[in-house]
């Protein structure tokens, strides 16, 4: 349900206003309003700019200390998402105590030096990369008055010929193999001048690369100093990465700081939020009505003479909105959290919903198996990692859709795509079949139909929840469509059955049954029309477009249906494809046959789960919501001291 509030106004001396946004944002239950127009607070802002910019140096420093220090978190803690209890004082403490400034500086000096260090290290590598195929040059090739000599590149699948050729053609020449790797060989060939030209010729015309050592003097001489400054350079870059991990000690300190920082600059926000006189000062809110008395009490300890009215809410109001819901409810709040929320003056539609998207989302899977070990896998997971009852719902949601899978899936007679079949008789083969009332490849038709009647049963279920939505609400204009709709549908589906299975006495009356409820469509259908003669015409359109409506919905439920077929026929077919594998390989087809079965039943349960959610949420958002319900509501954001890495108490 949609929490009832109660929109007030505090009132108290200006030199309480301090006090009073402390208070507000430590028990944290009031939702400031913001007026619409903010007045211009140079010093605030300038406060809340020095905020940001301590924020931005914890965020850099954070970063880099995470980049460099690995801290040990064990799978448990990385999957309960439990928080480490701490005081609002132990957090204030410990930020008073940091230096950020400091701190930023120091960090920062540190980065450059490994940057700069880095930058080095890579220079290194690249100058002897590119030194490598010069190792054996002793010296730089130099001209003589008749001698030449040339350094370069020739490619290895010319290479032969290339050599062969030249010893043919030219007798006065001294070709020197330096190195081969896959770009080529390189060469250092020296020859007469005279023969210059006819040498750069076959040169040419085997690709060969003329290229200048990148030498000064002796390359093995070069590599050798650079492979020692690189040594050296990687020495200095190890001592900067351990003198880093003397500050994993701040990596606490510093998400304590980002927590303190953050609700300092929110109440900061508040405080622009304020109206002002001279004297006093005025915090319009949103309070849960429930925490009106809890308010007052906090505010009292504050001063006496504060003063708290409560304001009529007015239609020019936008209340925010916070949804509760009983323990077996609140798991479906992570379906309409997905849609977004309703408006204030709308009715939470979770309640309406959980039924049908967990039915629907156990038709999508129609494995008992798979529903077994999601039910069991979700349960256990709470259990043993210790996950906190506000993080649970989503584990929760997937443990009753794993619980209501095992009994739909017992039903279609679905277990790990088992072919009941091929099973020999015996108890295994009994157990299946004495619970299994539909054989989803066979009864096609007839699962079909049960998706088209459960999506009718929702499309119908609609309408009365817009009627109780109209009641809640005072809306007499939805109470009426509501009705008239509901009483359509319901006379359209007596007169289907009626029809269909030939029964004489609905046969008879399955006319005045639906006549009925269409003279009161349209009559409800038309209300806002003001011309006599238009009404008529203006009901029946509204009845195509609703009956066009309709059917296009049930039609979209097909597609349980059609997740049901396949999660079966992929379980099947994985059974298959092992047994293949089993029976074709001696011995070790048995090892693959084992990772067969659980790598390729739990990547099928985990994408028809991924999907039927999905598709179970759309046939909400789609076909249901939007016969009673328009959405987007404001969310109630409380004043308050919300950590992002602690559970703050006291």
């Amino acid at each position: 349900m949609i929490a009832p509030l109660q929109k007030i106004n505090i009132i108290a001396q200006k030199r309480h206003q301090n006090q009073i946004l402390e208070a507000l944002q430590s028990i944290g239950i009031a939702h400031i309003i913001k007026p619409k127009k903010i007045k211009i607070n140079k010093i605030i802002e300038q406060k809340i700019q020095k905020i940001d910019f301590d924020l931005t140096n914890i965020k850099f420093i954070s970063g880099f200390l995470k980049d460099n220090i690995k801290e040990k978190q064990s799978l448990k803690d990385r999957l309960s998402m439990a928080k480490k209890p701490q005081t609002f004082n132990q957090i204030k403490k410990k930020k008073e105590k940091l230096n950020i400034d400091k701190l930023t500086k120091t960090i920062a000096g540190i980065e450059t030096n490994l940057q700069e260090g880095q930058v080095k290290l890579d220079e290194i590598q690249k100058h002897l990369k590119e030194l490598a195929p010069w190792i054996n040059l002793t010296e730089l090739p130099q001209e003589t008055k008749h001698t030449q000599t040339i350094t370069g590149c020739a490619p290895l699948n010319k290479y032969a010929e290339f050599i062969r050729i030249l010893d043919y053609k030219i007798k006065e020449l001294s070709i020197e193999t330096l190195h081969q790797d896959s770009k080529g060989a390189y060469l250092q060939i020296t020859f007469l001048k005279k023969h210059e030209s006819q040498i750069k010729e076959i040169l040419a015309s085997h690709d060969f690369e003329i290229q200048i050592p990148p030498v000064k003097s002796n390359a093995a001489a070069e590599i050798s100093h650079l492979k020692k400054e690189k040594d050296r350079v990687r020495l200095a870059l190890k001592k900067w990465k351990k003198y880093i991990g003397k500050f994993k000690k701040y990596i606490e300190t510093l998400k304590m700081a980002e927590d303190y920082l953050s609700w300092q600059k929110e109440k900061l926000q508040a405080k622009l939020s304020l109206r002002k006189t001279k004297f006093f000062v005025s915090i319009k809110a949103w309070v849960k009505k429930k925490d009106l008395k809890s308010l007052k009490n906090a505010l009292c300890e504050v001063s006496s003479n504060i003063l708290i009215i409560n304001l009529k809410i007015t239609n020019r109001d936008n209340p925010p909105v916070i949804i509760e819901n009983k323990n077996f409810i609140a798991p479906f709040e992570s379906v309409t959290g997905i849609y977004g929320l309703p408006r204030y003056n709308e009715i939470d539609p979770t309640p309406y919903l959980a039924p049908f998207f967990i039915v629907f989302f156990a038709l999508c899977l129609t494995d008992a198996g798979y529903g077994l070990v999601m039910a069991i896998t979700s349960f256990a997971a709470i259990k043993i990692l210790q996950i906190p009852p506000k993080n649970q719902k989503l584990f929760r949601l997937l443990g009753y859709g794993g619980l209501l899978t095992f009994v739909v899936g017992a039903l279609f007679g679905g277990w790990f795509g088992i072919d009941v079949a091929a099973l020999s008789p015996g108890p295994i083969k009994n157990f299946i079949e004495f619970f299994k009332i539909i054989d989803p490849m066979k009864d096609t038709l007839l699962f079909m139909m049960l998706c088209f009647g459960l999506g009718m049963a929702q499309v119908w279920f609609a309408q009365i929840v817009k009627v109780i939505s109209g009641y809640k609400h005072k809306q007499t204009g939805a109470i009426a469509s509501g009705i008239a709709w509901a009483l359509f549908l319901a006379a359209a589906i007596v007169a289907i059955i009626g029809s269909g299975l030939k029964i004489s006495a609905l046969t008879n009356v399955r006319l005045y049954i639906i006549l009925i409820p269409i003279g009161a469509l349209m009559i409800t259908e038309s209300r806002n029309t003001k011309n006599l003669f238009l009404k008529p015409l203006v009901g029946i359109i509204a009845i195509v477009q609703g009956l066009i409506s309709v059917m296009s919905d049930v039609l979209s439920y097909s597609r349980l249906m059609a997740l049901g077929l396949a999660t079966g026929i992929i379980a099947f077919i994985i059974n298959t494809i092992a047994v293949i594998f089993r029976d074709l390989i001696p011995y070790a087809g048995w090892v693959i046959w084992f990772f067969i079965l659980i790598g390729g039943h739990l990547f099928n349960l985990g994408i028809n789960a991924l999907g039927g959610f999905i598709h179970s949420g759309r046939l909400q958002f789609v076909e249901f919501f939007p016969k009673f319900m328009e959405g987007g509501g404001e969310k109630f954001e409380p004043l308050r001291r919300e950590s992002k890495y602690f559970e703050i108490s006291g």
